[in-house]
């Protein structure tokens, strides 16, 4: 690493953004591998894999995190971590064969289902687009949301990571709104954007503040 670059790193991202209390260190490292996985960062994903472990993170989370994130980055990157945690996993001895590639599904959650339905109907149309409207329905929402291999918390948190991560901005204050539902606090959020900005960059962290704050205000 170049010395003007470490230099940041230790003293600006490690002793003092990774220490910070209004974010747990395993949310830092959720947040962090879902922006390595989104942006397709080797380096810092293998990082944050063997960081993400010392912290709790385990093996069948991280199977958790990049399929979900072949959903909402792009299953080209989803590989592209594969590649990447396949022998991070064999170095460390750890047996994929014990990861259930279908682990059991949570309960749905019918009255929250009902609306985001309908808002989908709405606002993309099951008359143009069947198939999305249809697989947006019975393979992220009756099936990838509710898989036990993450708990929706962390589920919530990469999915507005990676939404950040990428700019799109649109699409965050529905995730945003979920991830307040599952248990995200406003701290956690403001603390969040603030991580972010030195992993995604202070545009697309920047960008992120007016539905965010629009998000908070409204939300109870």
């Amino acid at each position: 690493m170049l010395p003007s670059l470490k230099e940041y790193e230790v003293k600006l991202l490690n002793n003092n953004v990774w220490q910070r209390s209004a974010l747990s260190p395993r949310d830092r490292c959720l947040s962090t591998i879902a922006v390595a996985i989104s942006l397709n960062e080797p380096t810092l994903l293998a990082q944050q894999i063997f960081f993400g472990i010392k912290h709790n993170i385990t093996p069948i989370e991280i199977n958790g995190i990049v399929t979900h994130l072949g959903f909402y980055c792009g299953w080209g990157k989803a590989l592209e971590a594969s590649k990447i945690i396949l022998p991070i996993f064999e170095q460390l001895k750890i047996d994929i064969t014990t990861i259930q590639p279908a682990p059991p599904l949570f309960k749905l959650n019918e009255e929250f289902e009902c609306n985001r339905a309908k808002a989908v109907e709405e606002n993309v149309g099951s008359d143009l687009f069947p198939n999305l409207v249809n697989d947006t329905t019975q393979v992220l929402f009756h099936d990838l949301w509710l898989r036990s291999d993450l708990q929706p918390r962390d589920r919530s948190l990469i999915t507005v990571t990676s939404l950040i991560a990428n700019g799109q901005v649109e699409q965050i204050g529905f995730h945003l709104g979920k991830a307040l539902d599952n248990g995200f606090t406003h701290e956690e959020t403001a603390e969040l954007i603030s991580h972010l900005a030195y992993y995604v960059g202070w545009p697309n962290a920047m960008s992120s503040i007016p539905v965010v704050k629009k998000l908070l205000n409204n939300h109870s």
